[in-house]
């Protein structure tokens, strides 16, 4: 008796249509999930996600249109493609925004928010005054009008002028604010380190960079005491601050 073996062509052509359906749907569907994203990721490199509002916040000293500027985000960016991290370092070139933010509200919407330094001593840098921020940065042309005076050598004289500039802004950034006001004058010493000078004629010995702090708090100390005695002070020294001194007038 005769008989025959299907080839698995034939085999394949025997399945009914219901099961060729249902092989082939997750396929196509599959196929239709890569097109859709693609056609989406497309969609985002079009102008329908421009950058149509830019909101920012923190700016003081820099005007909204200014640190716009210094971002670089314009209308031409796309908000879903913007580089959030790029911008921030964009702006935070700028001496005087300590901090940025950036943060994109979709679907079309910036916002930035910055914060500026303050400055706390007005220094010179050859024949120009610029103003120093606490953290030592400075930030660049200014009168300063009632900030410290920071008496620096010439960089031609001291080429690390700039350095020893912003250690006397950070141990004015020290101070207590009502004792920093009452600063005219830091003196910037060779072997001595920092000298201050008060308003009323009061030096104070503040010493080699360090110990801001320390120094800082035993002055206000000091400084107290002398203004509830009858005690008349020529200097005080917190260059060791475990251990100040204090010369009395002759």
């Amino acid at each position: 008796m005769a008989s025959s073996i299907a080839s698995p062509t034939d085999a394949v052509r025997s399945l009914p249509g219901s099961v060729w359906a249902r092989a082939r749907r997750p396929v196509t569907i599959a196929m239709a999930s890569v097109v859709l994203v693609a056609a989406g990721l497309a969609a985002t490199r079009t102008g329908l996600f421009r950058v149509r509002g830019l909101e920012v916040e923190g700016g003081s000293h820099r005007s909204r249109d200014q640190i716009a500027r210094l971002s670089g985000v314009t209308e031409r960016d796309n908000a879903i493609w913007l580089d959030e991290t790029a911008v921030e370092a964009r702006l935070l070139r700028d001496p005087w925004i300590a901090r940025a933010e950036v943060r994109v509200d979709l679907p079309w919407s910036v916002k930035i928010t910055v914060t500026e330094r303050s400055p706390v001593a007005v220094s010179r840098l050859g024949t120009e005054a610029t103003l120093v921020a606490a953290d030592g940065t400075i930030l660049g042309p200014g009168r300063g009008a009632g900030l410290p005076v920071v008496d620096a050598p010439p960089a031609w004289v001291d080429p690390g002028g700039n350095r020893a500039i912003g250690e006397a802004a950070r141990a004015l950034a020290a101070l207590d604010p009502m004792l920093r006001s009452k600063v005219r004058r830091v003196t910037i010493g060779d072997t001595r380190g920092l000298e201050l000078l008060l308003t009323d004629g009061l030096r104070v010995r503040f010493g080699p960079p360090g110990a801001y702090a320390a120094k800082a708090r035993v002055l206000g100390e000091v400084v107290t005491w002398i203004e509830g005695s009858d005690e008349r002070i020529r200097e005080i020294d917190v260059s060791a601050p475990s251990a100040p001194v204090v010369t009395p007038v002759a």
